[in-house]
């Protein structure tokens, strides 16, 4: 219809047909969200779900508010409305609209649903690791209990302990048929992984386990304590096999996903080095070729290439955004300024203006050096941390965010107080609520990159928002200072105790690596000598990969002068560091 300008009677038909099908459909997602906000609430009320799980069902709520965004119904709504009596070219550009909003919807539940992949893979795993071990310490609780009791026993003592066993032998089996099932969705990011973890479900280590939790229930019914103990040392010794087998499998699994985002950051990393070699190229000729040579527009042509190359480039960043948060909104910052300066840059080739190209073309290698500097940093962060959902970064963020509010916090207590003369308190009041504003803007930015990561609390940063929103109320209809700062030394106080909540729980979640403090002390020494050494080492893996390329001595010439460049760059940022730490 989109390429009719006189669309028939049987189009007008369809596309109202359409119509109602897309707004039953909005309703269906609508009716879903009131249903998970009344199981949510009333799960809360009656205590029949955990915390965790009515969170899950909190944030499932929004993710589905955010598929279908309201403009989009909005849309359909008046297009039904008004569509008899819509002019044809009016229709048609609603017809466009339309299509834009759906196109994007599409490409949002794409997204929502290879993160929930992703998000479920992850917890399948951890959820394996976590019981395995649980099942391992119950075995171990049952095996001391189990060594008090004699043939005199109390009968009662030794039923329950029966039914103990019988409940830990069952969940022992859930657990090999939970790995088992786990395969298939596992494959699709590790066909390694999988098959270890069939492998360890399959094994005769699995069968001996659960042949000898069997014997000790047998041994306990007939009043056997003693053989009963044999048969629990003996299962306790192949559960804790299987549980390390498990442990190595899935330990492997995470450095093997670090490794793989890793070696993507790296491509990404070389296609910025590529570009950039280029850009300095162009650059070096832009500065000596003459207004008037003939080359101008051969030159504009070249840096168009680059900009297309860049485009290309930043999608695969774009795409990477979508499985990390190490895809930081800095980085797409830098993109952004390279990308417009190159523009510029052509703009200023094709009028001949080589001095206001030059410039352009310098603010553009500067974006892409600054991009490949925040790549280098990840990526060591990203093997440092073993991880590739970029947590830490969203601890960072939040921590510079409470520190903003704290110092507007400091600004409103000044005006209390009286420390400006009258006639700044409005410019300073103007300045507290651009403040407040930033602030709110950054924290929603924050949740909206991290909205699918589940150790975040949803529920207490949209508590802090909430808070925000009240003091820049109070601000805006000038009520009381002090009740300003209390609310602003509130929303410091949430903020604060989210970022703590956030640390301890990564601390438990690092527990199972722990080491005792001076091994800690000797680490902490070996990173800080071997940090910088790892930084160099990806630099000059980079530098060697572009030599390797086949390009000309002149070029290779560039190669080395723009990593040397970069190094220099580095050596002076960590004197820096040093002096700033000293």
């Amino acid at each position: 219809m989109l390429k009719s300008n006189d669309p028939s009677w049987s189009d007008s038909e369809n596309l109202k047909k359409i119509l109602n099908e897309t707004l039953d459909k909005i309703s269906e997602f609508k009716t879903l969200n009131q249903e998970l906000e009344k199981l949510s609430s009333l799960g809360s009320e009656q205590k029949l779900f955990s915390d965790n799980m009515i969170k899950k069902f909190s944030e499932l709520n929004n993710l589905i508010k955010k598929i279908i965004p309201e403009d989009l119904a909005n849309e359909l709504n008046k297009l039904k409305n008004d569509y008899d009596q819509m002019k044809t070219e009016d229709l048609l550009e609603s017809i466009k609209k339309l299509a834009n909003n759906i196109n994007s919807v599409e490409s949002e539940l794409n997204r929502f649903l290879e993160i929930f992949k992703k998000i479920r893979t992850e917890q399948i795993v951890e959820e394996i690791r976590t019981r395995t071990k649980q099942a391992v310490k119950n075995q171990n609780n049952i095996d001391k209990r189990l060594r008090t009791v004699n043939s005199s026993s109390d009968k009662e003592q030794l039923k329950k302990l029966v039914s103990e066993q019988e409940i830990n032998n069952k969940e022992v089996d859930n657990i090999l048929k939970d790995l088992k099932n786990s395969v298939e969705p596992i494959k699709e990011f590790s066909r390694t992984t999988a098959q270890s973890l069939e492998n360890i479900s399959r094994s005769d280590n699995a069968k001996k386990t659960q042949k000898n939790l069997k014997n000790i229930t047998t041994k306990l019914k007939k009043d056997l304590p003693y053989e009963a103990m044999d048969a629990s040392s003996s299962a306790i010794e192949s559960l804790s096999s299987m549980g390390d087998d498990i442990d190595k499998a899935l330990d492997k699994f995470q450095k093997q996903s670090v490794q793989k985002m890793a070696s993507k950051f790296q491509i990404l990393l070389n296609d910025i080095i590529v570009i950039s070699k280029s850009q300095e190229s162009l650059l070096e000729y832009s500065k000596i070729i003459p207004r008037n040579s003939s080359r101008l527009s051969e030159l504009a042509n070249e840096q168009q290439l680059l900009q297309d190359q860049l485009k290309l480039t930043m999608k695969k960043g774009f795409d990477l955004s979508k499985e990390t948060f190490f895809i930081t909104p800095e980085m797409g910052k830098e993109f952004g300024i390279a990308f417009g300066q190159m523009n510029s840059s052509k703009s200023k080739l094709f009028e001949r203006n080589t001095l206001s190209s030059v410039q352009n073309q310098e603010k553009a290698m500067n974006a892409l050096n600054e991009t490949a500097r925040k790549i280098i940093e990840n990526i060591k962060k990203m093997r440092e941390s073993e991880t590739t959902s970029g947590y830490e970064e969203f601890l960072e963020r939040m921590k510079s965010i409470s520190e903003k509010q704290s110092s507007i916090n400091g600004q409103s207590m000044d005006l209390s107080l009286g420390q400006f003369l009258a006639q700044k308190r409005d410019g300073v009041i103007g300045s507290v609520l651009n403040q407040q504003n930033g602030i709110k803007k950054s924290l929603q930015q924050l949740m909206k990159e991290f909205e699918n990561n589940p150790n975040i609390s949803k529920e207490s940063l949209n508590g802090i928002l909430k808070e925000i929103d009240e003091v820049i109320k109070n601000i805006e209809q000038g009520n009381s200072k002090q009740t300003i700062i209390n609310r602003q030394k509130k929303i410091l106080s949430r903020m604060i105790d989210s970022q703590k909540s956030l640390t301890i729980r990564g601390e438990k979640e690092k527990e199972r690596t722990s080491i005792t403090a001076q091994q800690k002390e000797y680490d902490e020494i070996m990173k800080s000598n071997t940090n910088n050494d790892q930084t160099n080492l990806i630099i000059i893996d980079a530098m060697n990969e572009a030599l390797s390329s086949g390009f000309s001595i002149e070029y290779q010439k560039m190669i080395r002068r723009y990593f040397n460049s970069m190094l220099t760059t580095k050596l002076i940022i960590d004197e820096k560091d040093d002096k700033s730490n000293d």
